[in-house]
């Protein structure tokens, strides 16, 4: 049986249309290291043998905060990555998407 680190070793994160640069670099950081371990987290649910690898699968819109940051994002579970749809910066009330 395969492991879902077989298929994608490691969740990669698309920052969509927002401006990587506009957020600052430790959370960036921080959050690509959440999202890291999240995916290690997914990988123990075997979900790349329900999904065999290739078929398309998406989720839901999630939340996660990073000091005075949320972002909106959703995981594309058949490509390995992590969608940005939205980055709040709560300590400047500045909304990104």
């Amino acid at each position: 049986m395969q492991g879902w680190s077989e298929f994608m070793p490691r969740i990669g994160v698309q920052w969509n249309l927002l401006s990587a640069a506009r957020i600052p670099r430790g959370i960036r950081l921080s959050l690509e290291a959440r999202m890291a371990s999240l995916w290690r987290s997914l990988e123990r649910f075997r979900i790349a043998q329900v999904l065999g690898g290739k078929e398309a699968c998406r989720s839901e819109a999630f939340e996660m905060s990073v000091d005075y940051w949320t972002f909106t994002y959703e995981i594309d579970l058949s490509e390995g990555v992590a969608i940005i749809q939205r980055a709040i910066d709560h300590a400047r009330g500045c909304i990104m998407s």
